[in-house]
């Protein structure tokens, strides 16, 4: 199984993961279409980050997106701050966090929401 993540679906990829993101969308197409036609499995999965990827204008462009893919299954990693941990243990300085949603725990009310959100459109949430 190979797993893809989709993030932002629009021009603030570039912002919060450094490079526009037409280059992975069109590789997930490729990937995708490959896996549809009966080669390995393809599980796209959407990190949530509060207020970034999270966000009803970028959820249901991915929703879209899935649709036009063909695309019945994802899954929804919640963000967690044990990042900023990890990052201290191999050197890298803290950054500037964005405010408390990013120092806690995604609640699982919104988690619940972004799921429904999928299930509401027919695809299938791991």
């Amino acid at each position: 199984m190979i797993y893809f993540d989709i993030k932002i679906m629009d021009s603030r990829h570039k912002k919060h993961c450094g490079l526009p993101n037409e280059t992975i969308l069109e590789n997930f197409k490729k990937l995708y279409a490959r896996h549809l036609e009966g080669g390995v499995e393809v599980l796209p999965r959407i990190p949530l980050i509060p207020e970034i990827t999270d966000t009803e204008e970028n959820l249901t462009a991915i929703v879209s997106f899935y649709r036009a893919e063909n695309v019945k299954k994802t899954q929804l990693l919640a963000y967690h701050p044990l990042w900023q941990a990890k990052n201290l243990k191999i050197g890298i300085e803290p950054l500037e966090t964005g405010g408390p949603k990013m120092d806690a725990w995604m609640p699982g009310e919104r988690v619940k929401a972004c799921k429904a959100f999928f299930l509401d459109a027919g695809i299938v949430v791991e």
